[in-house]
């Protein structure tokens, strides 16, 4: 029998497909009960063209089966799962036909939001996990498809952006001539980074940040990679993590000066994500160039978090 006190919370990436299952209870506060992760690497041969390829769509399913069979088993009722698709979803042609089939081969409705609304959501993610106050923070998400900015406060959000320069796309625009790449091909990419990202540039300068916080694999591994690095493993139950500009520099320096094999081989490095770090530590390289920050904050917390959040709080416009 389903029991009415649980609910899923579905972040379906364009690199990794990732679920929160949480108990509301008396006191108002969700316990997360589960967390689970996927990497389904949907935007693997397709991004780039705007299409879901159908060796993707084969992963969304299977992966999907998955976690609607872990839901079955936990008996998280149907109308309390909450499933959100972005960046590869937003951009796909063929995006009504692949959520039809989930659909019919899960039961899981996907709802596909906004770049806003997901940095929106993202932000609110991050809150759960990372204290705010009065002096302004730039949030940056770097998925595979896109990249949030959001510059906010704990009180409000002053400005946000969702750019489509995601890391599986950069990897498909510029990673495929060399391994590892070239400096003159690392001086282009940072190039055309700087001018896709020319009103972020503006918005700092109008609302100039004081801390960065990252939410992301990105993040994530840059974090693992450093303590690793450092010989001091992350605790289980953190919440985030700070991490130097002299880490960013050392790592960013470093996996671009070694090919894919010792990649492999990195102690901290997740081997799904092996190819996918050298777009995002690029980007995240761009943003340090500007010398606004001397450290960053990887947030363990995400859009998923601030999907549950939303929802919990019945605020589901989103979902519409």
């Amino acid at each position: 029998m389903p029991n009415p006190s649980l609910f899923a919370f579905l972040d379906l990436g364009t690199n990794t497909f990732e679920l929160l299952i949480a108990q509301y209870s008396a006191t108002g506060l969700p316990n997360v009960l589960r967390r689970e992760r996927i990497f389904v690497k949907m935007g693997q041969q397709g991004i780039s063209q705007n299409l879901i390829h159908p060796e993707a769509e084969q992963r969304i399913y299977a992966a999907l089966a998955t976690f609607k069979a872990l839901l079955s088993e936990m008996q998280v009722p149907e109308n309390q799962i909450f499933a959100v698709g972005i960046s590869a979803f937003r951009q796909a042609q063929n995006q009504q036909a692949v959520l039809q089939a989930i659909q019919q081969q899960t039961g899981i409705r996907v709802c596909v939001i906004s770049g806003e609304q997901e940095a929106a959501l993202t932000f609110r993610g991050v809150q759960q996990a990372v204290p705010f106050d009065k002096s302004i923070t730039l949030l940056m998400d770097v998925g595979g498809g896109s990249v949030e900015f959001v510059l906010a406060d704990a009180e409000q959000i002053f400005w946000q952006k969702s750019y489509e320069i995601g890391a599986q796309r950069l990897l498909d625009g510029y990673f495929s001539e060399s391994d590892p790449p070239t400096l003159v091909q690392r001086q282009v990419l940072e190039q055309y980074l700087h001018q896709q990202l020319e009103t972020l540039w503006q918005a700092l300068a109008q609302y100039p940040p004081s801390r960065w916080v990252g939410s992301s694999g990105a993040f994530e591994s840059l974090a693992t990679l450093e303590a690793e690095r450092l010989q001091k493993p992350l605790s289980f139950d953190a919440k985030y993590e700070v991490v130097s500009l002299e880490a960013l520099h050392y790592w960013h320096q470093y996996l671009f000066s070694v090919p894919r094999d010792v990649r492999q081989n990195v102690a901290g490095l997740a081997p799904q994500r092996v190819d996918m770090i050298l777009p995002a530590l690029t980007l995240l390289q761009v943003v340090a160039q500007k010398g606004l920050f001397t450290e960053l904050t990887a947030s363990f917390g995400g859009l998923r978090e601030g999907i549950m959040d939303a929802v919990l709080a019945g605020e589901m416009s989103f979902l519409d």
